[in-house]
């Protein structure tokens, strides 16, 4: 049995709290979340719940058997769907006023700019520094608010960046050299506390509702700490760097394309190896590589010495893709055509097209 149900019995509490018109404001907001994981569930559920009227998703993951400790939105019976599309069809039953958009694909250069574009508010709910810097750098091109969350373990925290008039200080006036991933350990690696994403994902909801509504929020500089551990909640300030080339010189670009997906036609390229010999000998893909392609063994260590012609098109690769983009990273800033393989090796599960 369908039970039916009005818009003003549904948002009664919030509408006494804020009032016609605050609602009314979020009624009319567009905010767009990216990654539907353990910081994009508790966001989602909580802001299609307070009335927003579009909320978009990109996330290109299905649902695995590990996702459930931490990713609300999801059952058992989910595994092996889209992310996107159980989230959607969640949220949909737990607020029908709400304008649902999916994007079923991964966020890179060739398509941030655009989905942005119809949205106001965008929720970075990611959990790697290239897709964050992506994310921010687009959200400055395009003018928007950015509300940005990351955790570790016991501990997260969430910063706002206003680019509406395009000011500073931004997140790369906080990290002048753009971290590469693999210096930190991921969650899989070192572990996370479900109900601290639950935390720091209702935190981003939060502050951007407070945000649409007019309330005070987190500002340009400030940067939330939060420790579940030790219980401490903690505001800290940065400031804004006098030659930043983004808010200040207005020159950082939405970055390039710089990984590739499996299967992909290694035919087409020159295959850099940047693991160790040792670690190398040790994988059976790599005699299959050597029988049919083109390898080069580089180790990531000597990656520097390596002058490779520059009318060749590369790809690096490693276990688990990390060290293949940094070699990317390196080897692009030298002129080289290059790519990485995203996930390594270890995302290669069958043989068979080699």
């Amino acid at each position: 049995m369908t039970t039916s149900i009005t818009l003003n019995e549904l948002y009664q509490r919030q509408i006494t709290l804020l009032g016609e018109a605050a609602f009314e404001k979020i009624r009319n907001s567009r905010i767009l979340i990216i990654g539907a994981g353990g910081l994009g569930c508790p966001a989602l559920q909580y802001l299609s719940s307070s009335g927003v009227g579009v909320i978009g998703i990109v996330d290109f993951d299905i649902v695995s058997a590990s996702n459930l400790q931490r990713q609300i939105l999801f059952e058992i019976n989910d595994i092996g769907r889209k992310k996107v599309e159980a989230a959607a069809e969640k949220l949909k039953k737990l607020a029908p006023f709400c304008n649902i958009q999916v994007f079923p694909f991964r966020l890179d250069a060739t398509n941030s700019l655009e989905i942005f574009s119809t949205f106001d508010v965008i929720l970075d709910c990611t959990d790697n520094f290239y897709t964050k810097f992506l994310i921010h750098d687009a959200c400055f091109k395009t003018g928007k608010v950015l509300i940005q969350a990351s955790v570790y373990q016991y501990e997260g925290q969430v910063q706002m960046f206003d680019f509406r008039e395009r000011q500073g200080p931004c997140l790369r006036c906080l990290w002048p050299e753009e971290p590469l991933d693999g210096c930190t350990a991921t969650c899989a690696e070192a572990g996370v506390m479900g109900p601290l994403l639950g935390v720091m994902g209702s935190i981003q909801a939060m502050e951007a509702l407070k945000l649409i509504t007019e309330k005070e929020h987190l500002n340009n500089g400030e940067t939330l700490f939060v420790d579940l551990m030790s219980r401490e909640f903690d505001v800290r300030r940065f400031k804004q760097k006098s030659d930043c080339p983004c808010c200040v010189k207005h020159e950082c670009k939405v970055q390039e394309v710089l990984q590739v997906d499996w299967p992909v036609d290694l035919k087409e390229f020159v295959l850099v190896d940047v693991r160790s010999l040792e670690e190398s000998d040790q994988c059976p893909l790599v005699e299959q590589f050597k029988k049919h392609y083109r390898v080069l063994q580089i180790p990531l260590d000597k990656i520097k010495d390596f002058v490779p012609p520059s009318d060749q098109k590369y790809l690096t690769i490693c276990a688990r893709g990390l060290r293949s983009l940094n070699a990317c990273h390196y080897l692009r800033a030298q002129g080289l055509e290059v790519y990485s393989l995203r996930g390594g090796t270890n995302n290669i599960l069958s043989m068979e097209n080699l």
